[in-house]
């Protein structure tokens, strides 16, 4: 029994090295079909999901995990359900699935085959649903041949093409990738961050352990100079009762530096030992108690530095293979975009593709250039490939990222996006690379951006929020609104507002390099005038968070203006909220969401005075939630 255990093992650890199993879905009239689910299961998965959701080149891409056979199961709204068996020896031929489809696809369809018609001296190999297939049935391809279909729900392996014969369907549908077609969602803890406690304490308490990773005692620091311009790339330290340094970063766009107390500790206790807070700008320093309002201004001009550093890390292992064609051509076109933010900012970009231990590659670094073009080019060049495993070595990834892409010295903001479908190792060797890592990267001022693609599981999920909360980042996560890739998880949070990948990317580059003009009069009246900017700004809870609570059967319909007005707007110092109906909350937040004041419950007739002195020069807003709904002003601060 002993030896036969032994021999299946054997036989898992050979099929995890073998090529993962290919191939297009399509209909009887060679239609590429999109939104099919193709589930792969063997007696080697031991329950580790391994599925794949068609884009609209119809390609799926699975693991081979090993063993004698392969289950695939077929399965989508549009489309009859229907089960395969694929023997190991044919695991890396490339397989064309014939499903029947329950609606009609529509004429402008990508198709399958060249416009030639089918090459009648090919030969065609057809099994029913269900049958086994054996190497005896077909020879391995070097390239797709024209299909003909020989019935429904049939599997059909191609064999070896002439040279005339048109290239690989992947090939050939990269033409019909382009931007703008994947989707997501942000969740921005800083915005909710009660929801974010409770996930640490509760829903994710186990995650938490396992990364060691406890963001929680949070210190947020406002550096101005004497005129309310944010100084931006300063150095913050958050010293212990000791002289210990417990934690270290850098001023953001907007003046603010994230401190944390106890980032690494499960108990908590270092939190009470936060003592002073040292900000170095300059040559100047200053040092205040690490408690009550952290706000300093300093003596100084108005910084000229513009410098914007994005860096983008990826996956490049073969389970990113349903997205990374996608991803190319989004990452693609948000760094062409992204001189076009603003021509006041100097913008460098760079890259880094990485795999795993054992691949043909651990890192491939394309440094920072000012030149998109450099970054463009090598982005292109890279394909899916490798891995094996789940984890994938991200720790050597984010530290090649942070030591070797010579970021500015000097800079409004550094950020790293990092696109993954799952995490690494979390082996203690692993867990401390990542602890180091991170603490590098928030000293250096590096915002973390994870963009969390299919297949990513809650474990990972956990890590990558609290990797952004470490930096000041905030976290994307593609959805499943595009119908491309895999199954997407659905972060733990109480609202997801979609948007299209690209806009989003390019709209947090945005957020986190803009900062006022130091011509503060006439910047304040140009954005006073621009309509409000708030559709992305979460709110600090939706209905569905609190108990017991019931929106009002026929709720008054109101406008902003009819819930509450401010004045003076623009202000400087202070301004008033004039409450003219009952809320029964009250906010002030920033251009990302961060909540800065909690206000409470107000009655019509308040007049609520709020004090931003201290607060940088920049835009924020004051929510108000009634009746089940939030209504949103915007307040310019100069």
């Amino acid at each position: 029994m002993k030896r036969l255990s032994v021999i299946f093992t054997t036989l898992c650890l050979v099929g995890t090295l073998m090529a993962q199993i290919q191939g297009i879905i399509v209909n009887s009239d060679g239609d590429l079909i999109s939104g099919v689910l193709v589930n792969g299961e063997s007696k080697c998965s031991k329950g580790n999901p391994n599925r794949y959701t068609t884009g609209y080149d119809g390609y799926f891409c699975l693991r081979y995990d090993g063993g004698k056979e392969m289950k695939l199961k077929i399965s989508g709204e549009n489309v009859e359900a229907a089960e395969y068996k694929i023997a190991a020896a044919d695991s890396a031929l490339f397989h064309v699935v014939c499903v029947k489809s329950k609606v009609p696809v529509e004429k402008d369809n990508y198709k399958f085959g060249s416009a030639s018609g089918v090459r009648k001296d090919i030969r065609y190999r057809t099994l029913e649903s269900g049958a086994r297939m054996s190497s005896d049935d077909a020879v391995a391809l070097t390239a797709v041949a024209d299909y003909k279909a020989a019935g429904e729900h049939s599997v059909k392996l191609l064999p070896e093409a002439e040279p005339d014969v048109a290239a690989p369907s992947m090939a050939s549908a990269a033409n019909n990738v382009r931007a703008g077609m994947l989707t997501a969602g942000e969740v921005n803890d800083f915005a909710k961050w009660h929801l974010w406690n409770s996930i640490m304490t509760q829903s994710h308490a186990t995650y938490a352990k396992i990364w060691e990773l406890y963001p929680r005692e949070r210190h947020t620091l406002h550096l101005t100079n004497r005129s309310g311009s944010p100084l931006f790339d300063a150095q913050v330290l958050l010293l212990g009762q000791k002289g210990d340094t417990l934690w270290q970063a850098r001023t953001d766009n907007t003046g603010k530096a994230e401190l944390w107390a106890d980032f690494n500790s499960a108990d908590g206790k270092k939190g009470t030992n936060a003592d002073k807070v040292v900000v170095s700008y300059q040559g100047l320093e200053q040092v205040i108690p690490a408690s009550g309002d952290l706000h300093i201004s300093m003596d100084v001009e108005c910084p000229a530095n513009r410098a914007v550093d994005v860096m983008f890390l990826v996956d490049a292992t073969g389970s990113m293979g349903d997205e990374i064609r996608y991803m190319q051509a989004e990452l693609d076109n948000v760094v062409e975009r992204v001189q076009g933010i603003d021509s006041s900012l100097n913008i460098r970009t760079g890259a880094v593709f990485y795999r795993d231990h054992g691949d043909d590659y651990l890192c491939r670094i394309s440094t920072l250039n000012s030149e998109v073009s450099v970054t463009r080019e090598f982005m292109k060049k890279q394909r899916a490939s490798g891995g094996g495993d789940y984890e994938e070595a991200v720790g050597e990834a984010l530290m090649a990222a942070v030591n070797s892409s010579d970021w500015s010295r000097e800079a409004v903001a550094r950020i790293a996006f990092l696109v993954l479908d799952a995490p690494p190792h979390n082996d203690s060797v692993n867990v401390a690379l990542i602890q180091k890592q991170l603490r590098a990267a928030a000293a250096q001022g590096i915002r973390l951006v994870p963009v969390v693609c299919s297949g990513m599981q809650e474990e990972g999920e956990y890590l990558f929020r609290a990797m952004a909360l470490a930096t000041n980042g905030t976290s994307l996560f593609l959805t499943d609104d595009s119908r491309i890739g895999d199954t997407h998880l659905k972060p733990t949070t109480d609202k997801l507002e979609v948007e299209m990948l690209n806009d989003m990317m390019v709209r947090v580059i945005s957020e986190f390099s803009a900062v006022p003009d130091c011509q503060i009069e006439q910047w304040a009246q140009d954005n006073l005038e621009q309509s409000s900017t708030d559709q992305f700004v979460p709110n600090p809870f939706e209905t569905q968070d609190l108990e017991d609570y019931h929106v009002p059967e026929v709720p008054e319909i109101l406008t902003a203006a009819q819930v509450m007005s401010l004045r003076p707007n623009p202000c400087q110092g202070q301004f008033q909220v004039v409450i003219m109906s009952d809320v029964e909350n009250l906010f002030l937040v920033d251009l990302t969401g961060k909540t800065l004041m909690n206000l409470g419950a107000h009655n019509a007739g308040d007049m609520v005075d709020i004090n931003v002195r201290g607060f940088s020069t920049g835009i924020y807003f004051v929510k108000a939630f009634r009746a089940g709904k939030w209504y949103t002003q915007k307040e310019i601060v100069k």
